[in-house]
């Protein structure tokens, strides 16, 4: 089965059969079965993940800005076109996430009941923002672990701050949802009880200019997140059994960045997907991370169902993934403008000084996002 749409310019990179992005959304004016099932050409599967724990914001009384796309209603906008498009997988947000405060004695139970609702509905896994602290478009609804702390009225804010998210996080106050014990609780109910995936936005991008409270500290949201995010993969090891814990998904996180506190969570079996476009530019290092975990690293784009950009934009995913090893090549047109992606040659053996397991790239673009969907 060949990969990309015929329209594509450019080699045809077959890696074997179909590829999963364990990382997409579905907005309204681009999500239809009939433009999802244009853009993907049969030739790939997605994960779809809601985004309604956004809906905080309504829930705490906060506008919601017109720019960004509807968020109320959005886990049934995304199962309406799982069920009507054999390539989509529908991840819920968890209604817990943004109607019933983490402070509730009730919350872990809560959490679970829409769990099982939405299991059977037809979720097949599950998104949160643990620790979405930041976001580019400098909308203070994204600083979702704020509103977390407001909702459970963790923190004080006056009724006229124009970033009340952003106030509250920066509380001594404040804490991380990962270090939580209901949370946690949370958490092994649906990867251990329920053996479903969840991926889950526990760190903020490195470049984040916002502060998070902690423990009664405060430092920078990165350091406060990946700090709580290394001591929840630590009790994951001590309480989840193997194959839970690799149903944990860590996304938008910069592992050839060298961080040893993130290499810390690999090391405790989580699994992390490759949403982030720098890692497109990092060739042959790549390698060496799929090298030492092949079964946990999955391939993740957050990018857009339906748009028109998608095909190129898998185009030069490919070229990251399965290029010539450390040879980078433009692509115009995608779904984040022109990318210069350099390819990891994860389908030959011995390039790069880098030896890789039999089949890793079939892993990494396919049979890793399988497992964890139990598919």
């Amino acid at each position: 089965m060949l990969l990309l749409l015929l329209a594509c310019s450019g080699p045809v990179l077959d890696p074997g059969g179909p590829v999963i992005d364990l990382h997409t959304h579905c907005f309204s004016e681009d999500c239809s079965a009939d433009s999802v099932e244009a853009s993907l050409g049969g030739e790939l599967q997605v994960a779809a993940l809601a985004i309604e724990h956004y809906a905080i914001s309504a829930e705490l009384g906060d506008p919601m800005p017109e720019e960004l796309p509807p968020v109320l209603g959005s886990n049934d906008l995304y199962l309406s076109v799982a069920q009507s498009s054999q390539a989509v997988h529908f991840f819920a947000s968890l209604d817990c996430l943004h109607d019933t405060p983490a402070s509730d004695p009730e919350w872990t139970e809560r959490c679970l009941e829409d769990a099982d609702a939405w299991i059977a509905s037809g979720a097949v896994g599950f998104k949160d923002h643990a620790g979405k602290s930041w976001d580019a478009t400098g909308f203070d609804m994204a600083l979702w672990v704020g509103g977390y702390n407001r909702l459970a009225g963790w923190c004080e804010v006056s009724e006229d701050d124009p970033t009340p998210n952003r106030s509250c996080q920066a509380q001594a106050s404040a804490r991380m949802p990962l270090d939580q014990p209901e949370w946690r609780a949370m958490l092994k109910g649906l990867v251990e009880d329920r053996a479903v995936p969840v991926v889950t936005h526990a760190v903020p991008w490195r470049d984040a200019d916002t502060q998070c409270g902690r423990d009664g500290t405060q430092g920078p949201c990165f350091d406060q997140a990946a700090d709580a995010l290394v001591d929840f993969a630590d009790w994951a090891q001590g309480n989840l059994s193997e194959p839970a814990r690799r149903r944990i998904v860590v996304a938008h996180l910069g592992f050839l960045d060298d961080d040893p506190r993130l290499i810390s969570v690999l090391d405790a079996g989580l699994s992390v997907d490759l949403t982030q476009t720098s890692l497109m530019e990092r060739g042959c290092e790549l390698r060496s991370l799929v090298a030492a975990y092949p079964e946990q690293v999955v391939l993740g784009t957050d990018v857009d169902l339906g748009l028109s950009c998608l095909p190129r934009h898998y185009e030069a995913w490919m070229w990251f993934l399965l290029g010539d090893a450390d040879v980078a090549k433009r692509f115009p047109d995608t779904c984040r403008g022109t990318l210069h992606p350099i390819g990891a040659a994860l389908g030959v053996p011995g390039v790069c000084g880098v030896d890789l397991p039999e089949g890793a790239d079939a892993l990494v673009l396919r049979e890793n996002a399988l497992s964890l969907l139990g598919l």
